[in-house]
């Protein structure tokens, strides 16, 4: 029997998620061009990313998963990322 309902962990082979990963919020206008040069700037791979549109579809919040070691190094990172986006990354924050 056929349904329109489709099971993910069916149709994928997704990842278990594992504890050095870090997320990482980002709410911009347009491209995440600075985001991605500061991250590899630091060795830090991106493993997941979704990037949502918001209403109005001027601005975004990008959710990024990265690997690597971001201790005592957030808030430079976050720093670094605002001032190479100029006025087009609006925030930047580092969840537990």
């Amino acid at each position: 029997m056929l349904t329109n309902t489709i099971d993910p962990a069916s149709h994928f082979n997704r990842a278990t998620p594992i504890k050095s990963i870090h997320s990482l919020t980002v709410r911009h206008l347009g491209s995440l061009v600075p985001v991605f040069v500061v991250l590899a700037k630091y060795g830090l791979n991106v493993e997941e990313m979704e990037n949502v549109l918001l209403e109005g579809r001027e601005a975004s919040i990008a959710r990024i998963q990265v690997r690597g070691n971001v201790a005592n190094i957030q808030d430079i990172i976050s720093e670094e990322i605002l001032a190479l986006g100029e006025n087009k990354v609006l925030d930047v924050a580092f969840l537990s």
